[in-house]
């Protein structure tokens, strides 16, 4: 029962949330100026939406935007959370309460703020994709970073930590007798696999094992031979 219980607020949660959304849809398809009567129904609304340059180019920016601010947020809460998770308590706290603000705060005021502070302050045009951008990224890289940050912690603790193999992490600053750090010329290649010094090594031991093998079959027959002369 306090299962049913549940299911049936959250739908009535749901439709009292969508309802607004809902009944502009059904009047999109009407031709009434107004919310409140149906004269009769019509599709001219969706016809010149997709028939005014004014209104494609409109439709065309708002998904470039949506699209281009999505990736750019992602990006960005990733590597947020990537960079909060491994740091130091103290800044993780910070970035954490640093995440917290635009998520508390109003989406519509976080978003109008930041594109009047470029557009007013370090005056941006506000004919430019940039300050919406900027706008869209802050609001959304928060929400990012909360879904990556339980995705890290679920994670294995001893995926990055010393292990036999990798040996313990030398520090140049703190480590004694450490040599510092330069660049050297060929040593990329030199880590790999030397192809043309693996098939010398290879001719090589090849012969080695030919000899080798005729030098046992020399042995044995002049051991047989011996045996034949002792008869």
């Amino acid at each position: 029962m306090k299962k049913w219980s549940k299911i049936i607020f959250i739908c009535i949660m749901l439709l009292l949330i969508y309802m607004p959304i809902l009944i502009l849809a059904v009047y999109s398809f009407t031709t009434s100026a107004n919310i409140g009567s149906i004269h009769g129904w019509s599709l001219h609304n969706y016809v010149t939406l997709f028939t005014k340059d004014e209104l494609r180019s409109m439709i065309v920016g708002t998904v470039l935007l949506a699209a281009g601010s999505a990736l750019i947020a992602t990006i960005l809460g990733t590597l947020g959370a990537i960079g909060a998770f491994y740091s130091k308590k103290w800044a993780s706290a910070s970035i954490n309460a640093m995440n917290e603000v635009p998520v508390v705060n109003a989406d519509v005021v976080t978003g109008f703020s930041i594109c009047i502070l470029l557009i007013v302050a370090f005056g941006m045009s506000k004919d430019s994709y940039v300050p919406l951008v900027i706008g869209h990224v802050v609001l959304s890289a928060p929400f990012v970073y909360l879904s990556v940050v339980p995705k890290l912690k679920q994670m294995d603790s001893s995926l990055y930590a010393v292990s036999a193999a990798s040996g313990q992490a030398m520090n140049e600053a703190v480590t004694a007798g450490l040599t510092k750090s330069k660049v050297n010329q060929g040593y990329l290649e030199g880590s790999n696999v030397q192809v043309v010094d693996e098939m010398v090594n290879m001719i090589v031991a090849q012969r080695a094992y030919e000899m080798n093998s005729k030098a046992i079959q020399a042995t044995d027959e002049m051991m047989s031979q011996a045996n034949n002369l002792r008869r």
